[in-house]
């Protein structure tokens, strides 16, 4: 039997560029994640572009979202997933195809259906020891199917080495920029340590979920970092006479669907639900 992966999903999915490629404060002690020397992250760039760092306003822009796990806070030993793994399935509009997807596509697919499935590649797709958060990214370049077909043959005619046109480095052409995507659906499968079984999970993200010039809040937080809300627990978990782990890096979980604008204040408005007041 598979057991259901104590995880949350990220409730957006943020798209950052620009400057905000060069803004590293999500990104706080103790979470999945680290930069080199001089603030440079590689995960962002895509794979043909690891080994050239381009300006940093040239850099393609990403998406990304964030796993965290609800055990963060147990003892070590009893809250890792082990060899976690992600996938994801882009569903397309039938009219969004390009004549390079329509080609690449099964015929059960070239047939009447009004959709169409593809592979979204993720970075990092893998993670051996995932015990706190887990952030996964899809670069927008020429290979992105996320992206409208004259977008990706405008920066194939630019070069790979060129990287993004700073033209676009703004919200309105990279949302003009992107297809009317149906779904991702995400799928996360791995070991847990607590039961020595399998364990899964899936988030399916739509259109609307899309937030761009936004980032993720910091969740994790060492020592005396940790925020009001985390403190409060702790308290009322000792007063009831409950444990508290002794573990130095902590996790808010509180704060893991929450975003802010990415540096360089170019960012998309929030728009209201039709339903609030």
């Amino acid at each position: 039997l598979i057991g259901c992966a104590p995880v949350t999903f990220s409730s957006t999915l943020c798209v950052r560029y620009g400057k905000g490629l060069t803004d590293n404060s999500s990104l706080s002690l103790g979470e999945d994640e680290e930069t080199d020397g001089d603030g440079f992250n590689p995960v962002i760039l895509s794979p043909s572009s690891y080994s050239r760092k381009i300006n940093h306003f040239n850099q393609y822009p990403v998406l990304e979202f964030r796993i965290v796990n609800n055990r963060a806070n147990c003892p070590p030993g009893k809250n890792e997933i082990w060899d976690a793994q992600v996938t994801a399935i882009l569903k397309l509009p039938k009219g969004c195809e390009t004549s390079e997807r329509r080609n690449s596509l099964p015929s059960d697919q070239n047939s009447t259906n009004k959709t169409i499935n593809c592979d979204l590649i993720l970075s990092p797709s893998s993670h051996p020891y995932f015990c706190r958060t887990w952030f996964l990214r899809h670069t927008l370049d020429e290979s992105s199917p996320l992206l409208k077909e004259e977008v990706r043959r405008h920066l194939k005619e630019r070069g790979p080495h060129k990287g993004w046109d700073s033209k676009l480095n703004n919200y309105q052409d990279i949302r003009n920029g992107l297809v009317e995507f149906t779904s991702i659906r995400i799928m996360m499968s791995g070991s847990s340590a607590l039961s020595q079984g399998e364990v899964y999970a899936e988030k399916t993200y739509t259109y609307d979920d899309v937030f761009i010039g936004w980032k993720f809040v910091a969740v994790c937080f060492e020592g005396d970092e940790e925020t009001n809300s985390f403190r409060l627990r702790r308290r009322s978990k000792r007063r009831s006479g409950g444990s508290v782990t002794d573990s130095k890096t902590r996790v808010d979980l509180s704060l893991m669907h929450d975003i802010c604008p990415q540096k360089g204040a170019n960012y998309e408005p929030m728009v209201a639900d039709d339903g609030a007041p």
